[in-house]
């Protein structure tokens, strides 16, 4: 007996798992004391596979670019494999040579400071031809860059089709000292990932205060 009045309950996501899907975060002051109150996640989604364009960050679009690869993009893509209502389809180009095929969509205007009070970049990527995956921070100080083998690294979660959840830490990017100056992001395979077309998929990225996804 819950309410005199009728209601509505709403749930998602019912799984089962081994080892917690979802882990509270820990107090970094005090991590053993259960009185001590934990310090709130902090969440700043970029782009979202909601179907809610106005979830992602406000200035995402305000700088899309290819940096002359010759890739195109699809901000409102459908996802191979049917797992998420929006993704991000970047399908490569080869104007960096003959055969050499790349595919990385850059976001340079979110403003100076966007990642300032986090320190873990998320995202949901798919279709890297060689298994790897570039994030970049770019803009004012020296780029700040994570290069992960999605299958080998600690941060990386296999979905078991195709997709790959993915948390890197700040920690785990060059230049980690820089990235409280950055006013955006760059994410694709990267290089010469390939010597023919192909399309690489991404959706909820996100940067967080502690990792978004946890490997069991």
């Amino acid at each position: 007996d819950q309410a005199d009045a009728p209601f509505n309950f709403y749930f998602t996501d019912v799984e089962l798992s081994t080892g917690a899907e979802y882990v509270a975060p820990v107090d970094p002051v005090d991590p053993v004391d259960p009185v001590d109150p934990v310090d709130p996640v902090t969440h700043v989604q970029l782009y979202s596979s909601d179907v809610a364009a106005d979830v992602d960050h406000p200035n995402h679009w305000n700088g899309v670019d290819n940096f002359g690869s010759g890739a195109t993009f699809n901000g409102d893509a459908t996802d191979p494999t049917g797992t998420y209502s929006r993704v991000f389809e970047v399908a490569s180009g080869a104007n960096y040579g003959a055969d050499v095929h790349v595919a990385f969509a850059a976001f340079t205007a979110l403003g100076a400071g966007f990642a300032a009070g986090t320190d873990h970049f998320n995202a949901k990527v798919y279709g890297s031809p060689l298994g790897n995956l570039e994030v970049k921070l770019i803009g004012t100080g020296t780029d700040s860059v994570a290069t992960i083998d999605l299958a080998t690294y600690a941060g990386s979660i296999d979905e078991g089709n195709g997709w790959y959840s993915v948390s890197i830490p700040f920690t785990d990017f060059s230049n980690p000292d820089q990235v409280d100056l950055h006013s955006g992001y760059l994410i694709g395979p990267p290089g010469d990932q390939a010597d023919a077309p192909f399309n690489f998929y991404f959706t909820d990225v996100e940067l967080s205060t502690g990792a978004e996804y946890v490997a069991p």
